[in-house]
């Protein structure tokens, strides 16, 4: 544990309510960490990035998403991923856009 987490925990008389700060304490942080990196994902654009650069920023953001214990859903990833690209990539928006079994591999 590290200090500034210990520091935090000093009220604490027993191991169950040590247990249960710490548990509040993470789920606070998980909390705002969720609503920073979907917050990130939403204004992601491709902008001047590399397709590779723009695809990797999305999987670090989803990956993160999924370890904070709110995995992105298949529809939500290809909706917002396809809605960050530029005008020049229409014609593979709408031809992604309307495939029926879309899979990630697929982006």
């Amino acid at each position: 544990m590290s200090i500034e987490i210990a520091s935090q925990m000093t009220h604490c008389t027993t191991s169950a309510s040590l247990w249960k700060s710490i548990s509040e304490f993470v789920g606070a942080n998980t909390s705002s960490q969720i609503t920073f990196l979907k917050g990130e994902f939403h204004r992601l654009k491709k902008g001047l990035l590399k397709m590779r650069d723009y695809l990797s920023k999305v999987k670090s953001i989803s990956d993160n998403l999924n370890l904070a214990g709110s995995p992105l859903s298949l529809i939500d990833l290809v909706t917002q991923t396809l809605a960050g690209l530029d005008t020049e990539y229409t014609q593979i928006v709408v031809i992604l856009s309307e495939k029926e079994n879309l899979y990630r591999a697929d982006l």
